[in-house]
């Protein structure tokens, strides 16, 4: 995996390779070399390189989360360890943060379906829908080269088997023409097993993995859009209770109770700050998400045409093979 950001002429290109096993028994665990290679002053050495586990990549994660999607910022999903749980579904087999991270899920989940808002915005009510479209149609083209991949495979499979019929029945046949024959039959079936096979692996490879990733990263863009959401719900709980305050001020004032009154106006000064400050954290938030937007649909559009050429150019090299 290799991340890149460039601005002029300083860049910063971070490479996660590597994978090894670090100690024995119980306490083993596979650690990574995360090699970083930048020009920018900010950092002391133009190379460097370090070793982190997996649950380090989570912790940073939460941490980026934690920081930035209130602010608007589309968090790319933690990276995924291991994506099935076993067949009688024991979550006893999940660490504990692995449990958490599940729980975490489905409340995630739930709240995303109480929370609404009556959108104002006409162009967050056009992507939200196109976001919506692109996850449905991604998802069942994901299944479609799944089923493409498995296909492929059990072609191989079969190819496999006819070459090594045609080659037993080559050893068996008396006449040797016929059994030179089957004997070629059975060596050029082997090569178009081969072929299946690694056709198969490129369909993986090249196409499943992107869809998965983009799949798993429109996951990321509604959970932005349900944050801006839940800003716009603080916001106008703030509202709410500033107009309560200002009832209750008013209620005072014609009571007669001036002490009451004072404590009122103090309160009342208080949320009028909240209206305010929540306003403003939901127009930057609603600002940043359009930005961060046009910068996921340009990635996109460039990373499905390389994908594409380049699945296209490897489909014709099997074709000719």
């Amino acid at each position: 995996m290799q991340i890149e950001k460039e601005s002029g002429d300083q860049f910063v290109s971070v490479t996660v390779t590597e994978p090894q096993k670090v100690g024995e028994g119980m306490g083993a665990y596979v650690a990574y070399k995360v090699f970083t290679r930048t020009n920018m002053p900010l950092f002391r050495k133009r190379n460097f390189s370090v070793l982190r586990r997996f649950s380090d990549f989570l912790g940073l994660h939460d941490k980026l989360v934690d920081k930035y999607l209130r602010t608007g910022r589309i968090i790319p999903p933690a990276p995924e360890k291991n994506t099935e749980l076993p067949k009688s579904t024991n979550t006893s087999a999940l660490s504990g943060a692995g449990v958490m991270r599940l729980f975490n899920k489905v409340g995630e989940t739930v709240n995303k379906i109480t929370y609404k808002m009556d959108e104002s915005d006409p162009w967050f009510e056009e992507k939200t829908q196109q976001v919506e479209n692109l996850d449905m149609q991604l998802r069942r083209l994901h299944g479609s080269v799944e089923m493409l991949v498995l296909h492929r495979k059990d072609l191989a499979l079969l190819t496999s088997s006819f070459a090594k019929s045609a080659a037993m029945l080559s050893n068996c046949e008396e006449h040797t023409s016929l059994s030179r024959a089957l004997s070629q039959l059975a060596e050029v079936e082997e090569k178009v097993e081969a072929l299946h096979n690694e056709q198969a692996n490129a369909d993986f490879a090249i196409l499943c993995e992107l869809l998965k990733d983009y799949v798993a990263l429109i996951g990321a863009i509604k959970d932005v859009f349900h944050e801006r959401v839940k800003v716009y719900q603080n916001w106008q709980h703030s509202q709410l209770m500033l107009n309560k305050k200002r009832e209750q001020k008013a209620k005072m004032e014609l009571s007669g109770k001036p002490d009451k009154g004072n404590q009122a106006s103090v309160e009342v000064v208080e949320w009028e700050a909240k209206v305010e400050r929540g306003q403003e954290e939901f127009d930057n938030i609603s600002k940043m998400i359009k930005k961060e937007m046009e910068r996921f649909e340009a990635n996109r559009v460039k990373d499905f045409k390389a994908i594409i050429i380049n699945y296209m150019e490897n489909l014709m090299t099997h074709q000719q093979q």
